[in-house]
């Protein structure tokens, strides 16, 4: 696999589609916002990474979120276990999440 420079939103990327957990879009306990940002999240990690470090103001920006709705969905998110934050960092886990076992699917 080539080396995929991913800033935020611009990318020298060929493809321009997003893959997204199944699982995550289809758990009724989490809200369209917080499936969206997980969207967003997995876009600027780019095709086969599971980590990014977006700008809250950019991920904000792109979902059309307050700063401070977007602290709230982060934490929405990381109460599930779908992702993990550490300063700028987030790291995605969507369906390897304990929250979703294999007797779930």
């Amino acid at each position: 696999m080539s080396n995929q420079n991913v800033t935020g939103l611009r990318s020298n990327k060929d493809n321009w589609f997003t893959c997204v957990d199944t699982e995550v879009l289809k758990d009724e306990v989490l809200s369209p916002e917080a499936k969206l940002v997980f969207s967003v999240l997995c876009m600027m990690a780019g095709f086969g990474y599971r980590s990014c470090d977006p700008a809250d103001d950019e991920v904000a920006d792109f979902a059309d979120l307050s700063i401070r709705a977007l602290y709230r969905v982060y934490y929405e998110l990381e109460a599930r276990g779908l992702i993990s934050r550490t300063g700028w960092h987030i790291q995605l886990i969507g369906h390897n999440s304990p929250r979703y076992r294999e007797e779930d699917a």
